[in-house]
């Protein structure tokens, strides 16, 4: 909708919008419109990679969007995790908000769970992506390109980080093997090693 009259409220006169100033309007336009036809990969999900996958669909309807992440979920309520290791959420799915076929039907966004990517070439401009379940290697061009993986937990190189009994909390498969631990009935202290909300949760 291009606003072609000008006036203000309570006057009765309106005037002609000057070509000069619907320029910007037109240049807005004929420049979505360009890169409608474009493809663009987002490398990761959750928070950041989904809305910027949703972001770019509402300002580019036709652009062709795919996701591609190494997590088996890609939308889920990270907060929540502590409830569910508490046991006052019971299960894990109660923490899913979206899974990829509400992305596919409702906004046209192809998303490839399991799928890690494993190569960037800028020249070339391809992704280069590795089926993680069954081994399949995969290649993707690209137009535009974003990295959304988010953080990783960082593991200290201390004596015994590798012992079975010592976690870290990130995803819901993380969750899933503490409380896993927790239910065995095999803990009697714990150590929560980071003072964010998530950790203030846990304890």
């Amino acid at each position: 909708f291009l606003p072609l009259w000008r006036g203000t409220w309570g006057r009765a006169s309106f005037a002609p919008l000057r070509l000069a100033e619907l320029l910007p309007y037109l240049y807005y336009k004929v420049t979505i419109m360009a890169y409608e036809d474009n493809h663009l990969i987002i490398i990761g999900g959750v928070a950041a990679g989904m809305k910027a996958a949703a972001k770019a669909r509402r300002e580019s309807p036709a652009m062709k969007i795919t996701v591609v992440t190494d997590e088996e979920y890609i939308s889920y309520a990270g907060c929540g995790m502590p409830y569910f290791i508490g046991d006052i959420i019971k299960d894990s799915k109660k923490l899913l908000v979206r899974e990829p076929p509400y992305f596919k039907n409702m906004h046209n966004i192809d998303v490839l769970i399991r799928h890690q990517a494993i190569a960037i070439d800028t020249k070339s401009k391809q992704v280069k992506v590795k089926n993680l379940e069954n081994g399949q290697d995969l290649a993707f061009n690209y137009d535009k390109l974003i990295l959304a993986t988010g953080a990783q937990p960082i593991i200290p190189p201390l004596p015994g980080i590798s012992l079975g009994n010592i976690f870290t909390l990130r995803t819901i498969n993380d969750a899933v093997k503490i409380k896993s631990f927790v239910d065995s009935g095999k803990v009697t202290n714990a150590v929560i090693v980071g003072g964010g909300l998530i950790g203030l949760e846990m304890a």
